[in-house]
């Protein structure tokens, strides 16, 4: 039996030299500034596999490309879930219901918040885009996502620095 979940799932997955590492597109308007976004997030990667992630994380991809950037953003997106969820029941959040909680964590966790999020946080002037690709109203989002599941890649799914990084994020935009 593997010691954590994290272990259990990539014991299931290919192994890396298998498949290769995930890539990311040549032609795009920048390069990725990872010393910029770390002091964004609070977070500096200890891996080259997480550098590797973030770039994916950052890079906006077309509608043809980057499955691997799509599922970064839908591990990301159940970090951020289990995050707020998580918040409410450890702060005993009175809620009239469990449909009310559910929707208080669907607007933190959402497209809009996330990006306003990223706005604020100056996340969106360091996305990666292709030079053919028109941004998304959820690239930001996305990103934000993406960059979460590189987190706790990078750190062996460990769940505390994900946490560090959601609360530093929130904080700096002054988002409720």
């Amino acid at each position: 039996m593997a010691a954590n979940l994290l272990e259990y799932f990539r014991s299931q997955l290919p192994r890396l030299e298998d498949i290769g590492p995930p890539t990311a597109p040549e032609e795009t308007t920048k390069k990725l500034d990872v010393e910029a976004i770390q002091k964004i997030i609070g977070y500096a990667f200890k891996t080259d596999d997480g550098r590797r992630e973030l770039k994916l994380a950052m890079t906006v991809p077309s509608a043809a490309g980057l499955e691997d950037h799509r599922m970064l953003a839908l591990v990301g997106d159940a970090l951020l879930r289990a995050h707020f969820t998580l918040m409410k029941y450890c702060c005993r959040t009175t809620v009239d219901n469990q449909g009310t909680l559910t929707q208080k964590v669907a607007e933190k966790v959402s497209n809009e918040t996330l990006d306003k999020v990223g706005t604020r946080i100056r996340l969106d002037q360091h996305l990666i885009v292709e030079k053919t690709t028109i941004l998304a109203n959820k690239s930001i989002a996305t990103a934000i996502e993406a960059i979460l599941t590189a987190v706790f890649f990078d750190n062996g799914g460990q769940l505390g620095w994900v946490t560090g990084v959601i609360e530093k994020i929130f904080a700096d935009s002054k988002i409720e």
